[in-house]
């Protein structure tokens, strides 16, 4: 067991999974928040009006820091900038010079600008401003390393979970609505993590060694793998399998949906993040998601 871990934004989707598995093993953990909630057994919560900027005594006994806070889009540029870049970074400087020895920033496959094989070798080379500001975070957290203060950086594909599944969701949506879904004859992988995915490699990471991981699900999502699962909780999914250049056009004046709907972004199976035996399969995940988004469909 770890010493006591500081979560950073402790009401978000990752935030939530990861404390229930430090919960389940009597980690002692304070989370910082910025809105009313209960605590579990093994945690203090202190709520505070900025994530970056809190009193000194939450570092008290603290081992390790974890930052969930972030955010893919913001009013404005400085603003994302400081909740992506300049607040973790200042953030880790602090606890740094407080004793904390690992402080872990989540960060995105975004920061490698639409590499579609991805290991350790692939080169940072972000296109939007949101992996800008991820590849800043990052830079910044490495000229803090020294031999008593370790960065690790934890770069997220695709997140999803029971609850919602962003991008995922929609598609999700989508299909149920269109029932027959356009798709290049050549379907590409792609990798994804299972919220409860990420919290156990975030987990298991804090004890390791390691700068940088790669947290996914064992089994790489493709659009067949989605198509059984809809069919299996009853949806009547088709693909319509249509010639690879049918979708050019779609690819020059929509990449970013194209890329989401079509495109190969995998991470080798060397360079995933270790995962204990208790990770989620993709097949049962992809029917809980698509149990929640029914049940809420039927509620509404």
């Amino acid at each position: 067991m770890t010493g006591r871990v500081l979560v950073i934004g402790g009401a978000s989707k990752v935030a939530i999974a990861w404390r229930a598995v430090a919960t389940r093993a009597g980690r002692p953990v304070t989370v910082l928040t910025r809105r009313p909630e209960t605590a579990a057994a093994n945690e203090t919560l202190v709520r505070v009006h900025d994530y970056f900027t809190p009193p000194a005594e939450v570092f008290r006994g603290v081992q390790h820091v974890i930052n969930f806070a972030g955010a893919p889009t913001q009013p404005t540029e400085a603003e994302l900038v400081r909740l992506n870049a300049e607040g973790p970074v200042r953030l880790a400087a602090e606890a740094r010079d407080r004793g904390v020895d690992r402080f872990v920033q989540i960060s995105s496959l975004s920061v490698l600008g639409g590499a579609r094989d991805i290991d350790f070798a692939t080169p940072v080379r972000p296109k939007t401003l949101y992996g800008r500001t991820k590849r800043d975070a990052e830079e910044g957290l490495a000229r803090l390393a020294t031999e008593r203060f370790r960065p690790l950086i934890a770069r997220a594909p695709i997140i999803y979970g029971p609850q919602g599944g962003g991008k995922l969701s929609q598609l999700i949506r989508l299909w149920r609505m269109v029932k027959v879904l356009p798709a290049p004859t050549r379907l590409e992988p792609r990798s994804m993590v299972h919220v409860h995915n990420l919290a156990l490699a975030l987990d298991l990471a804090l004890t390791q060694d390691d700068e940088l991981i790669y947290p996914c699900d064992p089994e790489p999502f493709d659009l067949i793998r989605l198509r059984d699962a809809l069919r299996a909780e009853g949806v009547n999914a088709r693909l319509l399998r249509l010639p690879t250049v049918s979708f050019g056009l779609l690819e020059a004046v929509a990449p970013n949906m194209y890329e989401s709907l079509y495109g190969r972004s995998l991470v080798a199976p060397d360079s995933r993040a270790l995962l204990p035996g208790d990770a989620i399969n993709l097949d049962t995940a992809l029917r809980d998601l698509i149990r929640a988004g029914l049940k809420r469909t039927s509620d509404a």
